[in-house]
C-alpha cells in the first residue's frame, strides 16, 4: 500500500529561521492550528514514549516538550484560544 500525505502545510513565517519542524511519522498524533493572525502552531504526541511537543513559526520553530497543562509552559504566551486547542490536544492523545 502506497502512503500519502492528506495534509501539507505550507510555513506562512519568514525564511530567516533556522529549520522548520518536519513532523511525519505516521504513529505520532499531530494537530495544527493557526490562530486569526496566521501564527501556525503545530502540537504532536509520540505514544511510544509518552512525551508531547509543541513548535510554532511565531517562536522560530522551536521545539517544546509539553505535559498536561498549558501554564508554565516555558514563558509562551498563548492567546486563550490556543490554550484551549492545546488542551484538546493533550486530551485527545489519553
Amino acid at each position: 500500500m502506497t502512503r500519502k500525505p492528506i495534509l501539507v502545510v505550507h510555513n506562512l513565517h519568514t525564511d530567516d529561521y533556522p529549520r522548520e519542524p518536519v513532523v511525519d511519522d505516521g504513529s505520532l498524533y499531530v494537530s495544527y492550528y493557526k490562530n486569526v493572525h496566521g501564527e501556525q502552531w503545530i502540537f504532536w504526541h509520540d505514544p511510544r514514549i509518552q512525551q508531547a511537543f509543541l513548535t510554532g513559526g511565531d517562536v522560530g520553530w522551536e521545539i517544546y516538550e509539553v505535559g498536561g497543562s498549558t501554564e508554565p509552559l516555558h514563558n509562551l504566551i498563548l492567546s486563550k484560544e490556543e490554550q484551549i486547542w492545546l488542551m484538546a490536544c493533550w486530551e485527545a492523545t489519553r
